[in-house]
């Protein structure tokens, strides 16, 4: 923040200015040591700043992370300390929210913390498994290994998540032009016509009759409909954010066709794929399976894995404690059983990991293409039921007049 001040300088002279500090108090202890005796000191207030006005614009994303970790771990391989190598970052970004938290790492640094610390202090910006990893980096004297690992971890999780949007961009699209369509004739085209079947009289359709109204009950009712619409979606939005809500949306998620199977292989291969780096990081298997259930957002998946971390400290080994929760599959059971046994687990999780990510894909590339042209098909009828209630009775006057 800004703080306007007037002094007076060690010769008796007057001064003013402004300038920027963390509060009141740190303004005051600036100006002291500048040799400045305060006459007065208040804050200046200023319009909020765009990024202050729309946080989004700002809103630090995984891609960002991505960036900096990879950059950061390319300057220190390159033999560039820590805080010239956050100085040269903070100068080269644009965004401003980056920006902003790189610089409160550099005021980390800079006082004395690790820089595991400064990060801690950004949690919506740093997970605890990406501290985690940080933490371990510096401990072995390794950070830029550490951060490398970040990154690859990172990119791959993003990949996953890219595949199944951009899988899903067809189906919505599809239907987002249907419900359009389904709009349009009923808040337009049919009413329109209406007038004109009523004029010529005659015995409509039964379908077309159903249609008017159908249309006539959505233009009359259209502020009901979408107040009502609006209390579905907040009260279920309200539910599935209460823990039984939550449970319960996971579990259908998990049981559902198509998406269940995307929802269970992707999970598979999260979860595989974080245990092995932490793994590979020298964290203990209890430890790696705390920072799991921490970042696990499947309530399912997250009730297994604390019966998992039990039996471990119950003397149980991974596999068996994984093959009695029927969330795992048997074969990652089995293959972390012959990875405990040879002294290659986190090579044999990697493998489970890459393993899951090709069944993820097929469950994608199979469910898109069932659902896009199911959906199609659905829009397609859809639409030309509507069409048929307005071509029909057309036809009808057509021959009435031509009779």
């Amino acid at each position: 923040m800004w703080f306007k001040y007037m002094a007076s300088t060690s010769d008796g002279s007057m001064t003013k200015g402004t300038l920027e500090a963390d509060s009141e108090h740190a303004a005051e202890a600036a100006l002291w040591r500048s040799q400045l005796t305060i006459i007065s000191l208040e804050k200046k207030v200023t319009p909020p700043s765009l990024d202050e006005a729309l946080p989004f614009l700002s809103r630090i994303s995984r891609n960002d992370v991505v960036y900096f970790s990879r950059d950061l771990a390319t300057l220190l391989t390159s033999g560039i300390a820590i805080l010239p190598a956050l100085h040269m970052l903070h100068g080269r970004t644009n965004k401003a929210g980056m920006k902003k938290v790189i610089q409160q790492l550099i005021g980390g640094v800079e006082t004395g913390s690790p820089f595991s610390d400064a990060c801690a202090k950004h949690p919506k910006v740093f997970s605890p498994f990406y501290l985690r990893l940080v933490r371990v980096g510096e401990e072995i004297g390794n950070l830029e290994l550490m951060l490398r690992e970040i990154v690859i971890h990172m990119e791959k999780e993003a990949a996953v998540v890219s595949k199944i949007r951009n899988a899903m961009i067809y189906p919505v699209m599809v239907l987002v032009l249907g419900i359009v369509a389904g709009g349009v004739m009923f808040g337009f085209v049919i009413p329109a016509l209406s007038g004109l079947f009523t004029a010529f009289g005659g015995e409509l359709p039964i379908f077309t009759r159903i249609m008017l109204a159908l249309a006539n009950f959505v233009r009359g009712n259209i502020l009901y409909i979408i107040i009502g619409l609006s209390l579905v979606v907040g009260i279920g939005w309200w539910y599935v954010k209460t823990p039984q809500g939550s449970k319960n949306k996971d579990f259908l998620l998990w049981r559902m066709p198509l998406f269940g199977d995307i929802s269970i292989k992707g999970s598979m291969s999260r979860l595989a794929r974080n245990i092995a780096t932490l793994i590979r990081g020298g964290i203990p298997i209890t430890e790696a399976l705390d920072l799991v259930i921490e970042t696990t957002g499947s309530l399912p998946l997250k009730q297994a894995l604390v019966k998992v971390r039990s039996d471990i400290h119950s003397g149980e080994t991974l596999s068996r404690a994984l093959m009695e929760q029927p969330v795992f599959p048997p074969l990652l059971s089995q293959v972390v059983g012959v990875g405990e046994q040879s002294g290659r687990l986190e090579a044999n999780l990697e493998v489970m990991a890459d393993f899951y990510d090709g069944e993820s894909d097929k469950a994608i590339a199979r469910a898109t293409g069932m659902l896009g042209p199911a959906l199609v098909l659905v829009v397609g009828l859809f639409v030309a039921l509507l069409a048929l209630s307005i071509i029909t009775p057309i036809y009808s006057m057509m021959g009435q007049m031509g009779g």
